[in-house]
C-alpha cells in the first residue's frame, strides 16, 4: 500500500492569557485516503484543535447530511488505535452520527482528511484521543475508461450529467452475463459476501429506470448476498472507486427480464451487530460500540465486534459512529 506522509506542526492560540505547557502538535498520518491508517506522535496540544490535512475537491458536507467516513481514535501516549474505531461508516453528519466529529466534518469537502486533537483522554493523564477522519466521495474516483469499440449486446447509452449517470436509451436484449467498466478504481476488491457501500440504477432492455439512489445522491449499504445473481456476480473482484456497468439476462435477474445496472463502487462496509454487547475495556469503562443500523431487508454478513482496548491504553474513544442509510439494500428487478 502506497503511504502517504503528512507531518504538520499547529500552533494552539493561547486561552485567557495563559499558555499551555504543549502548545504544538507534531503527528505523522501515514496511509491512503480511505485505507487504513496509522500514525506516530512527538507532541500534541493541550486544547483542542482541529487540522486539515488533505483539501478535498469533491461537495461540501451540510448538517445532518449523509457522509461516507473512515474515523479512526489513536492513544496519543502509544499512537496505537483505540477499538473500535477505523471501519468504514455511511452515517449523518452530526451528534447522533458522528459524536462530537459531526460538527467538525460539516463544511469540509469529500476527499478530505482531518486530524483532530481531543485532550484528556485518560483523566489525571497527559494523554490525548487523536482522530483521522477520512471523509470518502459519494461517487466513482478511479481513472476512466474507454469504452469497447463494439458495445457488447445489452449495453445501454449512458451520459454523465453533474457525475451521475443518465440512461439516454437501452440496449436491448443481453445475451450474456458481462460487466462493462466506466472508471476504475485502485481501492480494495469486493467479495461475493460482502456488504458494499454503493450508487446505483437498475434499468430494463428498453432504458427505463427501474430503481436507482441518484435521485436524492445518498448512497446505500447494498449485501451482495442479497441482491440478484448476475448483479453479485458482476461486482465480485471489482475494485473499491470503481464505476462499472453490469449486465444481465433476465435468468440472473430473477426471471424478470434481461436488465442492467450501473454502479459506482464507494467502500466496503464494515458491520457490527447491534445487539452484541459491547466489551469491558481493562479500566473497567465499557467501550462504546461502533453500530451499524441500516433499514435493509437482510443481515449484514459480518456480525462481529472489534477487541476492547489494550490494557496499556485504558481509554475509551468518545468518537461513536453510527450508521442510518436511507434505502433498501436490495435493488428492484421488477
Amino acid at each position: 500500500m502506497k503511504r502517504l506522509g503528512l507531518a504538520l506542526l499547529l500552533a494552539v492560540a493561547l486561552l485567557g492569557g495563559c499558555s499551555s505547557q504543549n502548545d504544538t502538535l507534531d503527528v505523522t498520518v501515514n496511509g491512503e485516503l480511505g485505507a487504513p491508517v496509522t500514525l506516530s506522535v512527538e507532541s500534541v496540544p493541550d486544547e483542542m484543535s482541529v487540522e486539515t490535512l488533505v483539501a478535498g475537491e469533491g461537495p461540501k458536507i451540510v448538517a445532518d447530511g449523509t457522509v461516507l467516513v473512515r474515523a479512526t481514535s489513536f492513544d496519543s501516549r502509544t499512537g496505537e488505535i483505540i477499538e473500535p474505531t477505523g471501519a468504514i461508516r455511511l452515517t449523518t453528519a452530526n451528534l447522533e452520527g458522528l459524536g462530537e466529529v459531526g460538527d467538525l466534518v460539516v463544511g469540509a469537502r469529500e476527499g478530505s482528511r482531518l486530524l483532530v486533537v481531543r485532550p484528556g483522554l485518560v483523566p489525571g493523564q497527559n494523554a490525548a484521543e487523536l482522530v483521522v477522519v477520512d471523509i470518502l466521495s459519494t461517487v466513482a474516483s478511479g481513472t476512466e475508461v474507454p469504452l469497447p469499440t463494439k458495445p457488447l449486446a445489452g449495453t445501454p447509452k449512458i451520459e454523465i450529467v453533474d457525475g451521475a449517470p443518465h440512461v439516454v436509451s437501452g440496449g436491448g436484449a443481453v445475451s450474456d452475463l458481462a460487466v462493462v467498466p466506466l472508471i476504475e478504481g485502485t481501492g480494495a476488491q469486493v467479495s461475493d459476501d460482502d456488504d458494499v457501500v454503493v450508487q446505483y440504477l437498475v434499468g430494463d432492455e428498453k432504458g427505463t429506470v427501474l430503481d436507482s439512489t441518484w435521485k436524492d445522491r445518498v448512497p446505500i449499504v447494498l449485501e451482495l448476498p442479497g441482491v440478484m445473481d448476475g448483479l453479485r456476480i458482476g461486482l465480485t473482484d471489482q475494485k473499491v472507486g470503481s464505476r462499472v456497468v453490469v449486465l444481465i439476462p433476465s435468468a440472473q435477474a430473477s426471471g424478470t427480464g434481461d436488465r442492467f445496472a450501473v454502479v459506482d463502487i464507494l467502500g466496503i462496509y464494515d458491520s457490527i451487530d447491534a445487539d452484541e454487547k459491547s466489551k469491558e475495556t481493562p479500566g473497567g469503562t465499557k467501550s462504546p460500540k461502533v453500530t451499524s443500523t441500516p433499514s435493509n431487508t437482510k443481515s449484514p454478513s459480518a456480525t462481529t465486534t472489534p477487541n476492547s482496548t489494550s490494557s496499556k491504553n485504558s481509554a475509551t474513544p468518545s468518537t461513536t459512529v453510527s450508521s442510518t442509510p436511507r434505502a433498501t439494500t436490495t435493488p428492484s428487478s421488477r
